[in-house]
């Protein structure tokens, strides 16, 4: 029979068995919210994923719309397809598609169904009849629908790649189907920003339709193009996240979409719901063990670490609001202040005009030309101040005024603003060198503003040159367009280039000429408003330059893009 000592001990290692076990099970218990943080993180993932992915189709989607609809209503002013000579066809779709990059071919058929003129298609194609195509039989059966028609993605031996084929018809002015555009969008350059990014996982890429049919995936499965997903799922609402297990391979994931501008599809990602939880599986086994190994000290160790990670969190949240709350009356001073400046400027405006027509006016009630004297001085400062007042109207014009977005000819707008100097400065003789066909998609009140600056900053500055010259141009990059305008005036330091768009801020040669250094300022609003950027290039005696885009570049990096030409050229 056991003694009593011998059951204590037997019972005591019992109880620590229990104990641990017990401890062990509240170890487990307790990765359960870092479980559902998981999912959550996973969930923000896919949405981010879903974003960026669907703003990089919607640009090339959107850059390829544009040129499908430019391309249709040219063709469809000049009578179809048939009324222009092939070369003339052909350069105006060059022109059009761009870079290789987004539009991987375009190409326009006739009312028989065969291929006028092409670009990214071999030259033996034009001729031949597409009408075996799904996306041109589409229209030949729909021959009154003029909607845009977004085909099913597919691998196109032609282009050496995947694609998106997206369509429309040239009608006649009686509504009778004279032809058809056709534009098709790389997928396959999508798949490479796909796998570029970070944390993919085993991730999955579709684009689906509003009715729920694939248009797309990636990785590819041959039977998924064309499935329609089961259960009526709507994408309706634009934007949302969800679980589900895909009728195509099984597996659950968590899904996230969003709406592809332009095109009436939508972008879906989605992570495996089993991979997305192999890190918390790891961690509540690695956390199970090592309590059963060292409750104590574990127990120890995260008491005082958290104690530490508790105290040193609220010190920096104290100082994080500190700093807020700073931040946010020293801004609330700087806008109180340039409010004060404008409402001040508005107010002196009427005033300072009626003194200057006074001034302008002599004795007897005639306008003069020549005031002397105190009387010429105090006009000249009465003309600054008007000319500060209208600058300063200007800056919170570009400040406050909400941007409509629309197609615009930058080189009629130039031409405009190049006239209205020429009108106020009539005795000088500039030559303006302003590039055809620039085309961008801005405010025109506000672009107006940021040429109004420019040019009027080049016209100021080119005042002591023997034969001035201003350029304004553009030069179309693989993924933003960059907008110039050049002077062969006296320049500036490179070192003082950062400086120039700083209010008020005036460089060393410039005492000899009038301003105040707000147009600039204005400019840089107006552009950075706009999601683009300005920047200044220049040398003492050898002229200035300003550059400026007006909308965020595509996030094409250089490795991804050589990836993408060395693909096209392996499959070719």
């Amino acid at each position: 029979m056991p003694s009593r000592s011998a059951v204590l001990r037997l019972l005591t290692g019992l109880a620590v068995i229990a104990a641990i076990l017990l401890l062990t099970l509240v170890a487990w218990w307790s990765t359960l919210p870092l479980r559902d943080a998981v999912i959550e993180r996973a969930h923000r993932e896919t949405q981010l994923e879903a974003l960026s992915l669907s703003e990089q189709l919607s640009a090339v989607a959107r850059s390829a719309i544009s040129s499908l609809n430019a391309i249709t209503q040219s063709v469809q002013e000049r009578g179809g397809p048939r009324q222009l000579p092939t070369a003339a066809l052909r350069a105006e779709l060059q022109r059009e598609a761009g870079d290789e990059v987004g539009t991987q071919a375009m190409f326009v058929v006739d009312a028989d169904g065969k291929v006028v003129a092409s670009v990214g298609l071999p030259e033996s194609h034009e001729g031949r009849s597409l009408l075996d195509r799904p996306t041109i039989a589409y229209h030949f059966q729909h021959p009154t629908e003029v909607a845009l028609h977004v085909g099913r993605a597919h691998y196109s031996e032609l282009t050496g790649g995947w694609i998106l084929p997206i369509s429309r018809i040239i009608a006649s002015p009686e509504g009778k189907m004279l032809g058809v555009v056709s534009v098709a969008i790389n997928l396959s350059h999508m798949r490479e920003l796909y796998e570029q990014m970070e944390n993919l996982r085993e991730a999955s890429l579709s684009i689906i339709g509003r009715n729920g049919e694939i248009i797309f995936r990636y990785p590819f499965v041959e039977r998924a193009v064309g499935f329609k997903l089961p259960g009526g799922r709507s994408f309706s609402e634009g934007t949302g996240t969800y679980e589900a297990a895909s009728p195509i391979d099984g597996i659950t994931r968590i899904l996230s979409y969003r709406q592809l501008d332009d095109l009436d599809a939508v972008m879906l990602v989605g992570f495996p719901r089993d991979q997305v939880l192999a890190a918390w599986r790891d961690v509540a086994r690695e956390r199970m063990v090592w309590t059963a190994s060292s409750l104590s000290l574990l127990a120890l160790l995260c008491g005082g670490a958290w104690l530490a990670w508790h105290r040193q969190r609220r010190q920096l949240r104290m100082i994080t609001m500190d700093h807020a709350t700073r931040e946010r009356e020293l801004r609330e001073e700087a806008q109180t202040i340039e409010r004060f400046s404008v409402a001040l400027s508005q107010s002196v405006s009427e005033p300072l005009s009626h003194l200057r027509g006074l001034l302008q006016t002599d004795v007897g009630g005639a306008a003069t030309d020549a005031p002397t004297g105190a009387r010429r001085d105090v006009l000249a400062s009465t003309i600054r101040m008007e000319a500060l007042a209208k600058d300063l109207r200007a800056l919170a014009l570009a400040r406050d005024k909400p941007i409509k977005r629309e197609d615009l000819d930058l080189s009629s707008l130039a031409h405009a603003v190049a006239r209205s100097q020429q009108a106020a400065d009539p005795g000088r003789t500039v030559e303006f060198r302003i590039q055809a066909q620039m085309y961008t998609t801005a405010d025109a009140q506000l672009l107006k503003l940021v040429l109004t600056s420019l040019v009027g900053n080049a016209w100021k500055f080119t005042r002591d040159c023997p034969h001035p010259v201003i350029t304004v141009g553009a030069h179309t990059g693989l993924n933003e367009t960059t907008f110039c305008v050049r002077d062969n005036g006296p320049g500036f330091d490179p070192a003082d280039a950062r400086s120039l768009f700083k209010p008020f801020h005036r460089l060393s040669n410039a005492a000899s000429f009038e301003g105040h250094g707000i147009g600039l300022t204005t400019a840089k609003r107006i552009v950075e408003r706009h999601g683009g950027r300005i920047w200044a290039e220049g040398g003492k005696d050898h002229g200035a330059a300003f550059f400026f885009t007006l909308q965020p570049a595509l996030s094409i990096s250089s490795s991804s893009y050589q990836a993408a030409r060395r693909e096209l050229q392996n499959l070719g």
